[in-house]
């Protein structure tokens, strides 16, 4: 799990008495370990998506877009006409060089499907020839293959930033939740990102600096988010016995 963002001491008190309860909980960034790290049950170590096998996938050379509907989080609602215009400003860019782009949806039910419906609309019909888009419908394989054949990820969702550094892509995250920053910490990340208070620094020239993802740290990542699950493994093996 991941704790907050929160407003009120009250509020991280009473799930500090919560948690006191609980057997083993184990989080997957230091910001919130740091927030109950009195407790004898708490658990600190990586998101178990760094654990995943992956595929290698030919790189197609497209810009894979992640997009959210700012509108629907109260903290965003005055947020997402720029956060739009910034997007298309960035995908004009990228046409006007030939390449292509892909808007991917990665939750129907969170207004992802109606963001992409909301920048596509901003495109003549001649433009949108050269934008494409994935809804994930529950497709595992078929969504980690758009992800693997990208060339760069702009993440506003957080696990596809996750997955594009885990892909060896170069990423620039749009953080618009603090889970997003304190990965991005944890992860050492020095190249550009921006957060929904800094959408002017949404730059194309921002993205096209950025990097991949050391591998030493990936390999650091995907060794210990293998210990996420070690609680439950240990009864489960018990069971077994």
């Amino acid at each position: 799990a991941n704790f907050g963002p929160y407003k009120s001491k009250e509020y991280l008190e009473k799930y500090f008495d919560f948690f006191s309860k609980c057997v083993d909980i184990c989080f997957r960034e230091q910001y919130s370990y740091e927030l109950f790290k009195k407790l004898k049950n708490i658990r600190y170590t990586k998101d178990i998506v760094f654990s995943l096998n992956k595929k290698e996938y030919e790189n197609k050379k497209y810009v894979l877009i992640s997009v959210i509907k700012p509108s629907l989080k109260e903290d965003l609602l005055d947020k997402e006409e720029r956060y739009y215009q910034k997007l298309e400003k960035i995908i004009r860019e990228y046409l006007k060089n030939k390449i292509e782009i892909k808007l991917m949806s990665f939750c129907k039910n969170e207004g992802d499907e109606e963001a992409i419906r909301d920048i596509l609309i901003r495109f003549s019909e001649e433009e949108k020839k050269k934008i494409t888009t994935y809804n994930y419908n529950g497709n595992i394989e078929e969504a980690l293959k758009i992800i693997g054949e990208s060339d760069t990820i702009i993440a506003t969702r957080f696990h596809a930033m996750i997955l594009g550094f885990i892909y060896s892509k170069k990423v620039y995250p749009i953080a618009y939740s603090s889970k997003t920053i304190n990965v991005l910490k944890d992860l050492e990340f020095k190249d550009n990102y921006t957060t929904f208070d800094n959408l002017e620094s949404l730059k194309i020239e921002n993205i096209l600096i950025n990097d991949k993802l050391d591998k030493d740290i990936l390999l650091k990542f995907k060794i210990e988010s293998e210990k996420q699950f070690q609680y439950l493994d240990s009864i489960l093996e018990r069971e077994v016995k």
